[in-house]
């Protein structure tokens, strides 16, 4: 049986007399030189690529796995994927995100057919992405900056994801397994609630000095972190993402999300927007929450201010960094058990172990956060008051059970002896 073309290659073409080239090597005897020497391997690569971007021919609604390029099947799943010009910047910004990972499995995979997947070859992209042991000559030169085994965990899925999607259109013969990397553990926990109020002082600017006096910080600072301080109390409250809670506005909108103060909802979803993966029902807002978010919301309309995280009149343009590390920082010297590594994120996990805690059941539990009653059961549940409630009982019962046998067996023969015989 005859070996199936290897398709188009470099090679490091050794020359009598002469310096090294790379080569495209291609089926039919081709050979054109890229004029790159050893130590130009990427611009050897990019004449690879405009070789194959000349010669290619899609293969996009073929069945065989074998004819189907990887480079096919990420390219459809990107325009696919592509929100277009009405998506909200949220759309935009994971939009983005999804091309950077896919832009990083063209480079490893190029034109390897689909049915060149297998797990050796997941764990090479993975040992090419974290830079773990030495590269394959076979391999793409390596980028400078090396990920960690969890980012090219996140790339995968996304390879994953482009062949689902195509198979969803097309009906592959095969469809591959992609093999991914175990996910590593995480060190995020709910907080305490003596940990959240230390957090919540330290973003109002308080923090303990060397003599041990608590004391405040100039208004300066504390006008800087008032935007951290509304975001932890938001999200302790309502578990929402902080991007949500980023982008939320006290004014109806149809293309992001917003809070009905007057009816006691918070909207984490625009009535325009799609939904994801990471789900954003609607959630009735407790009362605690309801009390601060009327307050701001008067206050901010009567100066004009639309967004509930801003500056100035502005929405915030991104992350709270500055102030959620200036009252993580302050918060440990309140509390010395919260924890340094502590994210925005942690406070959807403190809202999650609070509900638990105060015996919310899964399906409640898991409809207010968001999630799977599967997630929340696994996560959270374990805190309820309710997890198990009934396997002291069942001790109890066992224990009494045991008593009532041992004291029918020791009574039996008695009883025997006692019975006259039959004559």
């Amino acid at each position: 049986m005859p070996r199936p073309p290897k398709g188009p290659r470099l090679f490091l073409r050794e020359r009598r007399g002469r310096a090294a080239v790379f080569v495209i090597l291609d089926s039919g005897g081709i050979e054109i030189s890229t004029g790159c020497g050893p130590s130009e391997r990427a611009g050897a690569e990019e004449a690879l690529a405009r070789y194959l971007t000349r010669k290619h021919t899609s293969a996009v609604g073929t069945h065989n796995p074998g004819a189907l390029p990887i480079a096919d099947v990420l390219n459809f799943y990107a325009d696919h994927k592509d929100p277009g010009e009405a998506a909200t910047p949220r759309e935009k910004d994971l939009y983005d995100r999804s091309l950077i990972y896919v832009e990083h499995l063209l480079r490893f995979f190029g034109t390897r057919p689909i049915s060149d997947i297998r797990a050796a070859i997941c764990r090479d992209y993975v040992r090419w992405r974290t830079h773990e042991g030495p590269a394959a000559p076979e391999w793409p030169e390596r980028r400078a900056r090396k990920v960690s085994d969890q980012t090219a965990r996140r790339e995968l899925v996304v390879l994953s994801a482009a062949i689902n999607h195509y198979h969803a259109e097309f009906t592959l013969d095969m469809v591959p397994a992609v093999t991914l990397p175990a996910m590593a553990p995480t060190n995020r926990r709910g907080l305490e609630h003596r940990e959240a109020a230390a957090l919540l002082a330290g973003a109002l600017g308080f923090y303990r000095d060397d003599t041990g006096r608590i004391i405040r910080r100039p208004k300066s600072t504390r006008t800087q972190r008032k935007r951290t301080a509304r975001l932890i109390i938001i999200a302790l409250y309502s578990g929402s993402r902080h991007g949500a809670i980023r982008e939320s506005s006290w004014l109806p909108r149809m293309d992001g999300p917003w809070i009905d103060v007057d009816r006691g909802i918070l909207h984490r979803r625009g009535i325009a927007e799609k939904e994801t993966d990471k789900r954003r029902p609607p959630a009735r807002i407790p009362p605690r929450l309801l009390a601060h978010l009327r307050r701001w919301r008067e206050a901010d309309l009567a100066a004009g201010r639309q967004w509930v995280i801003s500056v100035g009149a502005e929405k915030i343009a991104g992350k709270v960094r500055k102030g959620w590390a200036g009252a993580r920082i302050d918060g440990r010297t309140l509390c010395d058990t919260l924890p340094a590594s502590a994210t925005p994120h942690w406070l959807r996990h403190t809202a999650g172990t609070w509900l638990a805690q105060g015996g919310a059941s899964v399906r409640e539990g898991a409809d207010y956060l968001g999630m799977s009653e599967e997630v929340f059961e696994r996560v959270y549940y374990h805190q309820s008051p309710d997890f198990q409630e009934r396997i002291g009982d069942a001790f109890s019962a066992a224990k009494g059970r045991a008593r009532a046998i041992r004291e029918r067996n020791e009574a039996g023969p008695k009883n025997a002896q006692e019975t006259p015989g039959k004559g």
